[in-house]
This record gives C-alpha cells, sequence and structure tokens, in this order.
C-alpha cells in the first residue's frame, strides 16, 4: 500500500466540552498552521446573521460544516497544510472526508468521562466563556447527553495516525499533557 501523499490535515475532534479548542490552538501555532474551527466559522456567522433559539442555532451549525468541508477542501486543493477542529460527526463527517482532495492526517480525539464532559458543559454556560449565539440550557446539554450515548463524537475513519488526548482537570497536568501531544504529533509528521 502506498503512503498517503499531499498536503498535510490535522483534524482535531471529539464531542463538545472535551478541550479541543485549546489543543487546537497550540498545535496550529507549534506546527506554524493556519487554523480552521467549527465554532470560530459559526460564530462569525451569528455575527452576521444574528442569534436565535436552539433550532436557529442547530441550522446554523448545519451551513456552519458546509462552509468547513468547503474552505478545507478549497486549502487542499492549493496544496495548504491546515489544522481544522471541530466536534466532527461521524455519521456526517466520514464521507465528506473521503470526498476530499488527496491529503496527508493525523487525527488527534479529545475526549473526557461523559460526567466531565457535561459538568464542563455546565460551567462553561455558567460563566459566560461562550459566544450569546451558542444554545445553552436544558436542552442543549440533553442533546449532549444524548450524542455522548449515541455514540455521535467518536474517532473518524482517516487514513493516518489516531492520537487520543483526555484532557486533564488539573492546569499543570493538562499543560504538560497538551506539550507531550504536540510533540507527538511532531514525531508523527516527521516520518
Amino acid at each position: 500500500m502506498s503512503e498517503p501523499t499531499g498536503p498535510l490535515l490535522v483534524v482535531v475532534t471529539g464531542p463538545p466540552a472535551s478541550g479541543k479548542s485549546g489543543l487546537a490552538d497550540d498545535l496550529a501555532e507549534a506546527l506554524r498552521l493556519p487554523l480552521l474551527t467549527k465554532d470560530g466559522v459559526k460564530e462569525a456567522l451569528f455575527d452576521a446573521l444574528g442569534t436565535g433559539d436552539r433550532d436557529w442555532s442547530k441550522r446554523l451549525g448545519e451551513a456552519t460544516w458546509r462552509v468547513v468541508f468547503h474552505v478545507v477542501e478549497g486549502m487542499l486543493r492549493a496544496d495548504c497544510s491546515l489544522v481544522a477542529e471541530g466536534n466532527f460527526e461521524t455519521t456526517y463527517a466520514n464521507p465528506r472526508f473521503a470526498e476530499l482532495p488527496p491529503f496527508r492526517t493525523v487525527q488527534v480525539y479529545c475526549t473526557a468521562p461523559d460526567d466531565t464532559l457535561l459538568e464542563r458543559f455546565r460551567e462553561r454556560a455558567a460563566e459566560g466563556r461562550r459566544h450569546s449565539g451558542h444554545a445553552v440550557g436544558e436542552a442543549a446539554e440533553a442533546d449532549l447527553a444524548a450524542g455522548l450515548r449515541e455514540g455521535r463524537w467518536e474517532p473518524l475513519d482517516l487514513p493516518g495516525p489516531l492520537v487520543d488526548y483526555t484532557r486533564e482537570r488539573d492546569k499543570e497536568a493538562r499543560t504538560r499533557r497538551k506539550a507531550e501531544l504536540v510533540g507527538r504529533v511532531r514525531e508523527l509528521l516527521e516520518r
């Protein structure tokens, strides 16, 4: 079997509240690659189109995925490597990744125990750390719990190494773990 060719696509994925955003920032900076985030695109759309209820947030989320894959495809066609971050749902994302031009990949799968994810989700909502357009509350939390039960955010079917990252609660341990993970991804890219 031949080695994959093409630009590098580092995919940072996993369920909501698993630490994807911070890790993707660190990876993009360390690897000196552009970063495309699902929430970055969705929040720009909120700013342009306005915010609404949970149904509006879901509809805008569906549009966001179309934009994300459009941009990823364009960058890969231009032979531009990048880091793409989001809570890619396997049923939608696997076929979309399969349609992309050739690329080399490393997938970083972020996770934590379900109770920790739900707790972090509640904490973020209570602290107001998210864009106001993101629907929070009981319905959003119920959607997260259902998605976790259904395995909606499992690792993707991508050709390349898979690196697991379990978010640490302790800040020092988390910083150390992130540095180790960045080093591991660098090693995989140098092979």
